[in-house]
């Protein structure tokens, strides 16, 4: 018999706000009536779904085929059989020998289950128009893309992750891109869905949905000399932000404070702060980094640090202040203060309220870029910048400036 594909196969079934139905259920009937009516799991209505149908854990209505024999209605409730009035339909017309039936297409994706023991799935433009299982249960499954010329503008594939464990690879030919980011796309969450169709050169993900949301992680290191960072599964770019270390504040009277150390993340730097004198000279804030591969979003000059301030009363100088605050305050008759830890902020010179006087250390450079997935690669090497110490002894001494930081924002 002609059968016909209910128009909420595949659909994801939400409330008024959005918020994904699991187990939502869809009841059948004949037109007007509240009579029970057969639908089908497969198109040669052999196979018969239970009544209600009921939906999967992300709200996804599963194939429902439709015969020939009566006008239909359909009811949808939540889980605890609350009604979904937007879902509801009546008088919806049977299937027709025709492939036209009235107002309804002929299925528009044919549904193909993988597992990983098919992996890698070798996708040939001859597949164009199926749409993708892939349970990751055992292992990873990566499917290999066809060139987008061979499939042509306007077609494609869909691929829907239903396993928590491992991920969904989809990789492109050579070097065509998707959504013009080279390199395969990694899916890690269950339930996620996404359409790659052609534009005739490349790929594009023209729709991409799944019950949850990734939220960004963060990665915060506050030390270490080429370390190593692993970009985590899935993430498709970074915001990384990074200053340098602070340098100390001069003593009262001998020892000029030490100069902080530049951080690195790639190719990128951030400069470290300048050390202030003994003699109340101020130490410079950092400046004049280098941009690396990636988009920068703003670079700025670490602040200087404040001479000694020779009216009565007499100050040691302040530490220069870095994006993060945190700067060694002005200090009289007592010891410079030292920065807040991993602010790259300058240490305060040592002051007295007398002629012999520090000053303090400047600030570190700070710089904020992105880098995609692609410019990542496997890893990057990274160097948190130490503070400069402050000057010692000196009848007063200065304060250390503080270690600067690397803060690592990821997105997927």
């Amino acid at each position: 018999m002609p059968t016909i594909l209910s128009f909420l196969s595949g659909r994801q079934i939400t409330n008024d706000s959005g918020v994904p139905q699991a187990g939502a259920k869809v009841y059948h009937y004949r037109a007007t009536t509240t009579t029970n009516l057969t639908v089908w799991q497969n198109s040669g209505a052999s196979v018969p779904h239970a009544q209600p149908v009921v939906c999967d854990a992300g709200g996804f209505v599963p194939l429902i085929y439709v015969d020939d024999t009566f006008n239909w209605k359909i009811v949808v409730t939540t889980a605890a059989d609350v009604t979904l009035p937007q879902y509801n339909f009546d008088n919806l017309p049977k299937a027709e020998s025709d492939v036209s039936a009235v107002g309804f297409a002929p299925p528009l994706f044919d549904w193909q289950q993988i597992t990983s023991s098919a992996s890698p799935v070798a996708l040939t433009a001859a597949n164009a128009g199926l749409a993708y299982e892939a349970d990751t249960t055992s292992g990873s499954i990566t499917f290999n893309l066809p060139s987008a010329a061979s499939v042509g503008s306007g077609k494609g594939f869909v691929f829907k992750k239903t396993a928590s464990a491992n991920s969904m690879i989809i990789t492109p030919a050579g070097t065509e891109t998707i959504d013009n980011v080279a390199g395969s796309l990694t899916i890690t969450r269950d339930e996620q869905t996404v359409g790659i169709f052609s534009n005739g050169a490349e790929w594009y993900g023209v729709m991409e949905y799944g019950r949850l949301i990734t939220l960004p992680t963060v990665q915060r290191f506050t030390s270490g000399t080429a370390q190593t960072y692993t970009p985590a599964a899935g993430v498709r770019f970074i915001r990384v932000r990074m200053v340098g270390g602070g340098g100390g504040g001069g003593a009262q009277v001998t020892n000029n404070g030490v100069a902080g150390v530049d951080s690195s993340f790639g190719s990128w730097t951030a400069i470290k702060g300048g050390g202030g004198t003994a003699g109340g000279g101020k130490g410079t804030g950092g400046t004049g980094g280098v941009d690396g591969t990636g988009t920068k979003i703003a670079r700025l000059d670490g602040a200087d640090g404040s001479s000694g301030r020779t009216f009565n009363p007499t100050f040691g100088g302040a530490g220069g202040g870095s994006v993060f605050g945190g700067a060694g305050a002005y200090q009289d008759a007592t010891a410079g203060g030292a920065a807040k830890a991993n602010t790259g902020s300058g240490g305060a010179a040592g002051g007295s309220s007398n002629a012999a006087i520090g000053g303090g250390g400047g600030a570190g450079e700070y710089v904020e870029f992105f880098m995609t997935a692609a410019q990542i690669g496997a890893s990057q090497t990274y160097t948190v910048g130490t503070g400069g110490n402050g000057g010692a002894a000196g009848t007063l001494a200065g304060g250390n400036g503080a270690a600067g930081v690397i803060i690592v924002e990821e997105f997927y």
